[in-house]
């Protein structure tokens, strides 16, 4: 399928990205109401009536999984994408597209967590060139990035029609969640501190609850 959005295709996109990415394996920026969800191996289309017909296509980049069912990753991205359109359909917003910025933050923190993993360690399809970029595998448990995609994360979002900017207003960042987010981080990093040296089992947990955590606020 040879897409086009308002700033290009989705081959152009890739390629200046070393390969496929895209915002929670689901949306691209740079292509209004588009989302992507794994499972689907030939491209369709989801045609509903809109101003901008969405459009579905399979298979997101980073969705794959080695331990579970892509049922399951499915079953994540119905529900974040039909979030994502309730505002389009009620008239609110015309479209929602995610933002360069959080995109690289998002794919960056993935590739980096990747190259712990046994899929940096080998040539496989699961990357571009058998030894490029991951572009398939997600880096962690699915129930993870089920948690990452319960609700959408709007101010990652750009966001287009005549409620727009009320719809910014009411859904920006929450400054309350973040301060949790920041507080417990903090709390978990004390703890791990106080592990070091005492249990390698403990320091080791501790150690990948606060990345967890500091990951999550992807999320909060």
């Amino acid at each position: 399928m040879n897409l086009h959005g308002p700033r290009g295709t989705l081959k152009e996109y890739n390629d200046a990205h070393g390969g496929p990415q895209a915002y929670l394996g689901t949306t691209v920026p740079g292509f209004p109401n588009f989302f992507m969800m794994q499972g689907m191996l030939l491209p369709r289309l989801l045609t509903i009536a809109l101003p901008m017909t969405p459009r579905l296509v399979g298979t997101g980049p980073n969705t794959t999984t080695g331990h579970t069912s892509v049922i399951y990753s499915e079953e994540s991205q119905a529900p974040h994408i039909l979030d994502l359109l309730a505002p389009v359909r009620d008239g609110v917003l015309t479209t929602v597209t995610p933002k360069d910025s959080a995109t690289d933050k998002y794919n960056d923190m993935l590739q980096d967590r990747l190259e712990d993993t046994v899929w940096s360690q080998c040539a496989s399809w699961y990357r571009v060139g058998s030894h490029g970029r991951i572009f398939s595998t997600f880096p962690g448990p699915l129930c993870e990035f089920w948690w990452w995609l319960r609700k959408p994360r709007w101010e990652d979002f750009e966001v287009e029609g005549p409620g727009a900017k009320e719809w910014r207003r009411r859904h920006g960042s929450s400054r309350l969640a973040q301060l949790g987010t920041v507080a417990l981080v903090g709390a978990l990093g004390t703890l791990a501190f106080a592990s070091k040296g005492k249990s390698d089992g403990l320091s080791e947990f501790v150690d990948q609850a606060v990345r967890t955590w500091s990951e999550m606020s992807l999320s909060c």
